[in-house]
């Protein structure tokens, strides 16, 4: 985590958004993650990413820790369908 914030804005995803445009990118959030709260993480990506033109922008936060440890069959099948929708 020191080395993430150590590098600032060239560890940041949201700079990433402008060159995923018009690709299908899939974000799944932890809706009870202490670790890395969707405030602070999840949701300013989906935020720079939805706000590109063409954004195949895809997400979800599931209502478990970070670890998504009693999601994971949820998980597994948000990811299944995802791949389905864009790859099928």
């Amino acid at each position: 985590m020191a080395e993430m914030l150590a590098a600032g804005d060239a560890y940041r995803l949201t700079g990433l958004a402008d060159r995923l445009a018009g690709r299908p990118v899939l974000l799944v959030g932890a809706g009870l993650d202490t670790v890395a709260p969707p405030e602070v993480h999840h949701l300013p990506l989906v935020e720079a990413y939805a706000a590109q033109p063409g954004s195949l922008l895809e997400h979800h936060v599931l209502d478990t820790d970070h670890a998504l440890a009693d999601q994971r069959v949820a998980l597994a099948r948000t990811l299944i369908g995802f791949l389905d929708r864009r790859l099928g």
